[in-house]
Formats: structure tokens, sequence, C-alpha cells
């Protein structure tokens, strides 16, 4: 009875039937994000900022020969780059990323999506250079609320996120072929659940703790 109860949550129902369309929308979202940023409907002068050591900066505006410093907040568009390569491109509020803006860290990672006060904050995605990625939604600059995660190793996890760990429903898909589907705690699996095999076999009422993944 409580698998049933468990199973036919609303949900986690949708999650498991509308997640496909969910990500949809938001690949379709990020690439709008990232068309309006680094595509041709780009404004032509944005303002632009050189940041030379971590807390130390200055902010230039471009005319013709001319550059502009200002000291104070920005609103609107504008380019941020770092001495080491780093470069943010998007909207601002009072110096802040605020809005919508992709983030290219030198190291090749890359933040794209909603920004809120400095945070990535809204709907996101994040790709990182040795091939972990994950898009989704983000509060305060944490994965929180729904979202798809794919480890390195070819593992994905789709679902709940809260203070960025799995924690709620997911489903967790392992290179091997094998698939656990159920709820999650502070990162491991925890609680009713099943696990499908991937010749087909199945276990419910998984009644489980795991160690916390990092995702």
């Amino acid at each position: 009875m409580a698998i049933s109860l468990f199973f036919a949550s609303p949900i986690k129902a949708s999650i498991r039937k509308n997640f496909s369309i969910y990500m949809n929308l938001c690949d379709d979202y990020v690439g709008r994000v990232r068309i309006s940023c680094f595509g041709s409907k780009s404004p032509s002068k944005p303002l632009q900022w050189f940041i030379a050591e971590p807390g130390i900066g200055k902010t230039e505006k471009k005319q013709s020969m001319k550059k502009i410093l200002y000291d104070g907040g920005y609103d609107g568009y504008g380019i941020e780059n770092w001495a080491r390569g780093s470069r943010y491109k998007g909207q601002y509020r009072q110096r802040l990323r605020h809005g919508y803006g992709v983030y290219k860290f030198y190291m090749g990672d890359t933040n794209a999506g909603e920004w809120c006060n400095g945070q990535s904050n809204g709907i996101g995605e994040q790709i990182c250079a040795d091939g972990i990625s994950y898009i989704g939604e983000f509060k305060g600059g944490v994965k929180h609320g729904l979202g798809c995660y794919h480890f390195r190793n070819g593992d994905r996890y789709t679902g709940e996120y809260f203070g960025d760990k799995m924690h709620g429903f997911g489903v967790y898909q392992f290179a091997n072929g094998h698939l656990y589907e159920g709820s999650w705690h502070e990162g491991g699996k925890q609680g009713y659940g099943m696990y499908t095999f991937r010749n087909g076999t199945r276990i419910l009422n998984c009644a489980t703790t795991n160690r916390s993944r990092n995702a």
C-alpha cells in the first residue's frame, strides 16, 4: 500500500512522465539565452568591465577612441572579463549579474541561464570541461528544484534537488543499464523505491540508505 501511494504521488508522476518535456523547454530556453548573449541579436555596444585581480576592477565604455571609467553600479547589458580569461556576457543590475547571461570560466566550464544578485537563480545549465553537466533549476547559486545531472562516467540523475543535493523523488540511470526510481534524501537513496536491472528484473520497496553522491 505504501509503495502504491508513493508512486501515485502527482509530483512523482509528473517527473516520470513529463520530465522530458520540461527538459526540452529548458534546452530551448538556455539556447535562447546563448543566442541573445553571443549571437547576432546581441547589443552592439555593451558596457565592459576588466577585472585584474580578485576584488579589484574598473569599468570602461568604449566611445570612439575614448574609454570612460565608471565607479558605480550598472544596469543593463554588459560584458565582464577577468585577467585569467573568464568572461561573463549578459544582463546586470547594480553591477551584479542579474537577468539572463552566460559565464565562461577560464578552465573551460560554462554556466548559462538566469541570474539573481550575482548568483545562478532560476533555469540554467552548467557544463564542465571534465564532461559533467546539469540543466534545470537553481536557487541561490546551487541546484534546487527539478534538474538533470550527467556524470562523467555516463550515469544520469533526473529529479528533484534541494540545497545542491539530490533530495525528493528522482530517477537514477546507471551507465551499465540498471535504473533506480524512488526517494532520495540529502544526496543518497533513502526510503521507498524500485530498482530495475538491465535484464528486466525488478526489486520493489527498496527501503535503503546510500552514501551521498556529489551531484
